[in-house]
Order: C-alpha cells, then sequence, then structure tokens
C-alpha cells in the first residue's frame, strides 16, 4: 500500500479515537477546537503531508492507548494487556514510546495489576517485533532536555508552539488534581448533578491525572537522552505518540483560558494593545538605530526580522526561554545564540573529528563569539584575524582529551584558554598558513567555549593571526 494512504488511515483512526475521548471530557466546540489544534497546528499535519508511516502508527498506537485507559467499565487485566500491548508496537517504532505502559497505572482501589500485565504484554509484543524483524539498537548519548524541547534544530516545544497549551494544562490539571485530593481528605464531598460534564472531568482529574503527567513525563525523557551528533538528530517526529497525551491537557488549558476571559472580559483587549505599543517601540528602535531607511519606503518583512532581533538580543527568543537563558550564562553570550549554537550540525570526518570552517557565513554567525574581524581572503580560503584575544564555541562530540589544530598565518605567537599548562606552549605563527596543534583541557561532551590570543615578539611588535579552520580530533597531536 501506499506510504501516503497508510500515514492517512494510522491519522484517521488517531483522530477517531481521540475524539472519543476528548468527548467525554469536553465540550462539543472545545472539543473541535482541540481536534483543530492537534492535527493542523503540531506537526501532525507534516506527518500526513510527508508520508511518515511510523510516527502516525506511534500517534494512532499512543491514542488507542488513551482511549482504553479512559473506557469505563473494562476489565482491569484486559485494560493492562491493550495498553501493554500497544506500548509494546510503540516501543517497536521508538524506544521511548514505551513510556506508554505507564498509563495502565491502577486506578483508586485497585492493585498494581494492570501495570504488571502491560509490563507484562509490552515486553512480549516487542520482543515478538524484535524477532520478526530486526530493529536497530536504541541510541543513547547525553541527556539534553533544553536541547530536545527547546532547541531549535529539534525542539518539540520550540517548533511546534500549539504545544505548550498542552503544557499548561498538564500543570492545571496537576494542580486540580492535587487540589481536589487535599478538599477530598479534609472535606466531605459535595453533591453533584450526574449530567455534570465539568464535575466528571474534575473527578477523573483528581484520580487520573497521575498517569499522563508520568507517561509524558517519562516519554521526554527518554527521548531527552537521544544524541546530538553530526550523524544522528532527534526529530520532533519520533515524539508523535505524545500528541494524543497532550490533546487532554490543550483542552484543559482552553477551557481555562474561556472560563478567564469570561471573568475579565478586558483582558484579550489589554493584550492587543500591550502588543501593539511593544510593536511600535520596536519600530521606532529600528528608526533610531538607522535599522531601517528613514523617510523611505521599507518592506514589511525587513521590519519585522528586525523587530524579532531587537528582541532576541534583549531576553532572547520567548520560544527557548528559559532554556537560552541557562545557555547565555554559561557561556557569557547573549541569549539570541542559543538558537544558532545549540545542536549546530557539523561534518565529521571518518576518524571523529570535526571541523569549524572559519569564514563561512552559517558557522560564523553560530560559533564565532568575540574578538574575530570581519572576513579576509587568504589564498583561496576565507580567513578572520585575531589581533588579541578572540572567543569561539566548540561542539565537543567525545568525553576526555581532545586535540585542537588551528590552521593560521600572521606574525607574533598563538595560543589558547583554556589550555593544559604542561602540554602547550604558544606557537609561532609564519606568513604561510600553517597547523598548529594545542591541547585543551579535558572535558566533558557538550558546547565548550575557548579562546584564542595572539602575543607580541621582538620581531613582530604588533601581532595578528589569520585562522581559516579549527579542527577537533579525539586522537593526540602529532
Amino acid at each position: 500500500m501506499n506510504d501516503a494512504l497508510l500515514a492517512a488511515a494510522f491519522l484517521a483512526a488517531g483522530i477517531a479515537l481521540l475524539h472519543r475521548v476528548l468527548r467525554a471530557r469536553l465540550e462539543a466546540a472545545l472539543n473541535a477546537l482541540t481536534l483543530a489544534l492537534v492535527v493542523l497546528g503540531t506537526f501532525a499535519f507534516d506527518l500526513l503531508a510527508r508520508a511518515m508511516v511510523r510516527p502516525a502508527a506511534a500517534c494512532a498506537l499512543a491514542a488507542l492507548a488513551l482511549f482504553v485507559r479512559e473506557r469505563s467499565g473494562l476489565p482491569s487485566a484486559r485494560r493492562g494487556l491493550s495498553i501493554g500491548a500497544s506500548a509494546g508496537l510503540a516501543a517497536a517504532l521508538h524506544w521511548p514510546n514505551a513510556a506508554l505502559a505507564l498509563l495502565a497505572l491502577p486506578r483508586r482501589g485497585e492493585g498494581p495489576r494492570p501495570l504488571a500485565w502491560a509490563l507484562a504484554a509490552g515486553v512480549i509484543v516487542w520482543a515478538a517485533v524484535f524477532a520478526l524483524a530486526p530493529l536497530p539498537p536504541p541510541m543513547a548519548g547525553r541527556w539534553q532536555p533544553l536541547l530536545s524541547l527547546l532547541g531549535s534544530r529539534q525542539g518539540l516545544l520550540h517548533l511546534t508552539p500549539a504545544l505548550w497549551l498542552g503544557v499548561a494544562g498538564l500543570a492545571l490539571q496537576l494542580r486540580r488534581g492535587f487540589g481536589g485530593a487535599a478538599t477530598q481528605w479534609r472535606e466531605p464531598p459535595r453533591p453533584e448533578r450526574r449530567d455534570s460534564l465539568p464535575a466528571r472531568a474534575a473527578r477523573r482529574d483528581a484520580r487520573g491525572v497521575a498517569p499522563f503527567g508520568l507517561a509524558l513525563t517519562a516519554l521526554l525523557g527518554f527521548h531527552a537522552a537521544c544524541p546530538l551528533t553530526p550523524a544522528h538528530s532527534c526529530p520532533r517526529e519520533q515524539l508523535a505518540a505524545a500528541l494524543p497525551l497532550l490533546a487532554l491537557p490543550m483542552g484543559e488549558a482552553l477551557r481555562a483560558l474561556r472560563e478567564a476571559v469570561r471573568r475579565a472580559p478586558g483582558a484579550p483587549l489589554w493584550a492587543a494593545g500591550a502588543l501593539l505599543v511593544c510593536w511600535n517601540l520596536l519600530f521606532m528602535q529600528q528608526y533610531a538605530d538607522d535599522m531601517i531607511p528613514r523617510d523611505f519606503p521599507v518592506a514589511f518583512p525587513r521590519v519585522a526580522q528586525n523587530g524579532a532581533a531587537l528582541v532576541a538580543r534583549a531576553v532572547g527568543a520567548p520560544l527557548s526561554w528559559p532554556a537560552n537563558w541557562v545557555f547565555a550564562a554559561r557561556h557569557d553570550v547573549g541569549p539570541e545564540r542559543f538558537d544558532a549554537a545549540a545542536g549546530k550540525r557539523l561534518a565529521q570526518a571518518a576518524d571523529g573529528s570535526i571541523t569549524i570552517d572559519v569564514g563561512q557565513l552559517d558557522v560564523d554567525e553560530a560559533l564565532l563569539l568575540e574578538g574575530w574581524s570581519v572576513r579576509h581572503p587568504c589564498g583561496e580560503a576565507v580567513c578572520r584575524a585575531v589581533e588579541s584575544r578572540a572567543r569561539v564555541l566548540l561542539p565537543v562530540m567525545s568525553n576526555g582529551w581532545t586535540a585542537l589544530t588551528v590552521r593560521a598565518s600572521g606574525e607574533g605567537w598563538l595560543d589558547i584558554e583554556p589550555g593544559h599548562w604542561e602540554l602547550n606552549a604558544p606557537a609561532p605563527l609564519g606568513p604561510e598558513p600553517a597547523d598548529l596543534c594545542f591541547v585543551p583541557d579535558p572535558a566533558r561532551r557538550g558546547m565548550r567555549a575557548l579562546t584564542l590570543g595572539v602575543s607580541a615578539t621582538p620581531r613582530a611588535p604588533v601581532p595578528h593571526a589569520l585562522v581559516d579552520r579549527i579542527t577537533l580530533s579525539p586522537g593526540p597531536c602529532p
């Protein structure tokens, strides 16, 4: 069968199951709006457009597990087996989906048997799929939750802002669940009408929010262990199973937003006015900084791009909060650097080395910090000059000792900081480009800041260095 038809069939089945789950929790209007946001406001529509069968199947299996969890009157053993089988099949598609088995956590008054049945069924189904069709080994790497959730390369919340509604709704459900449990402990339960949909939703939140929260946390946590290397990436499509789990919290957030507007009808007007004021202030700042021509026509995309750049330089991209603040404080850079530098993909050689091609615009924008000159031609290459001190961000791919090779020419001496004082000495620069090898301090994998410096000699009272490329390799210096 065609991949597009398979993806469409899986998504249609998942939407139908999700509709039945939401219908028991939300009013018709909120149900329709939530489904529209899940399908059109997230990457679910991208799964259909690109005919991605495996993520679409994982999404349908997650919706099935959620439907079984929410269905009342189902025996606990049957419920656990159904959820476990769905989790096992989803884990065969992407191993973090095994967290769906946590949806079988026992309800009030039940023992641990549903979860045990789910875990057993999940392991059996996964092993059967693995035996029939050998699966690639699960990828493991450094745990990077900030990048997997908020990074511009594959961050779930950065690339799909609509899911922030799900995060807010999950927080509301947790607050309501714990608050409802405390109220029931201190006060006798108040009688509610049988046909009161908000009352039924509140009672379900009080006893059923833990499985959703734990399953989502485990799913996102496992996905955060996916390695970010030049050879591998962690696309958001691998988290398609999280979409049905976030649908209910999205509906709760929309309901809370509607109630807030009812209590304060003027709030949307104040919000719209604040946005217009901010737009005007950003426009006036562009005018004052000569970012746009004065008294001449200017294109709207240019004004919007300049305004976004001003906001990013001041407080960072809002979709990356607070990851960009943590990155800026750790490396002493501006918060706007996080979007370009975090998770930067560089070419990797067969021996595991990576090379920063100084002078390449996209690399310079992401990894070169202060102290670098404009681009200069140096033979057939393009270089940048270091006249005193210049910093660069290095994506270290392995733990321990590494060798740093700087291809540069110029006058004076070149050294690095931080560097191992017993193994390094300032290297002399010459008129022809040469490879100068240094040994940085041992570091763990991740982004590291390094400083290149030039110093004067009696023959070169005005030192300078033209840097062509910087190579970080796991082997020792020759």
